[in-house]
């Protein structure tokens, strides 16, 4: 470092900017206006090109496929928020990292296999079909209202910071990817039953299940970094999500036929 450097580092540090209260990554931000003018790159375009062609795509196939489109989505999208939280708090996240895909790895598998519980117990004889898929219908919209609830996480982070310390606020991170993770499973396994009595598939197709519901994730994985988060802040991307997410379950709740 030379002086002159250091003295620029110096002027940089001493100078009086507004508080970042919405965990918005300012620089990053800059640094994407500056690299795509000076490169003249199309790929944030490109990125929000693809993002709208998959909405359009999905809304196309109907109301089950984009609740799995949103999904995944969702999820993708609260993840790459608790990594950048657990990154604010933390400064490092290579072992933070692991434990937090960890969590949301194992919430995912949690959810599956409670939601392919509920299948087994709701789906035995032709009888109980109609109520099979009117109570799967009725929990696969809450969920996304559970996701909605989720998105309330940056404004726990001071608190649980101010109360709970370090620690603390690192296992509600991990509290928070388990819970989205078990979302996400829950909503696979219901929307795999809901397809298994209402198509017209002799036999059930859970590719196109997981195709829409990882169509929605990497679109997530691919929004909010770039675009959404940097753009927009932390806390109107959650708002954003949230508000979705609360229509899609109203949709849901409100539809005769997914």
């Amino acid at each position: 470092m030379t002086p002159s450097r250091l003295g620029e580092i110096q002027t940089a540090t001493t100078l009086s900017v507004p508080k970042n209260t919405d965990y918005r990554p300012y620089l990053v931000n800059l640094k994407l206006k500056h690299w795509t003018s000076q490169f003249r790159s199309p790929f944030p375009t490109f990125v929000s090109l693809a993002a709208l062609v998959a909405v359009g795509y999905t809304l196309i196939k109907g109301r089950l496929s984009t609740a799995l489109f949103f999904s995944g989505f969702s999820a993708a999208v609260i993840e790459i928020i608790v990594l950048i939280l657990a990154q604010i708090i933390t400064g490092a996240l290579y072992y933070q990292l692991t434990a937090l895909i960890t969590a949301f790895m194992a919430g995912v598998a949690l959810g599956s296999w409670l939601g392919a519980g509920f299948s087994t117990l709701t789906s035995q004889g032709k009888s109980v079909t109609t109520l099979c898929i009117s109570n799967a219908k009725r929990y696969f919209a809450i969920t996304f209202v559970c996701v909605s609830v989720l998105m309330i996480m940056p404004l726990a982070v001071k608190p649980c910071y101010t109360y709970l310390g370090f620690v603390g606020t690192t296992l509600v991170l991990g509290l928070f990817s388990i819970f989205a993770g078990a979302c996400l499973g829950w909503q696979i396994a219901l929307a795999s039953l809901i397809q298994q009595f209402t198509s017209n598939e002799s036999k059930p197709m859970p590719h196109k299940i997981f195709s829409l519901d990882f169509l929605g994730g990497c679109m997530g994985m691919l929004l909010a970094p770039i675009i959404l988060v940097p753009t927009y802040g932390i806390i109107t991307t959650c708002c954003v999500c949230g508000g979705a997410n609360l229509l899609v379950g109203l949709s849901i709740a409100l539809s005769k036929r997914l």
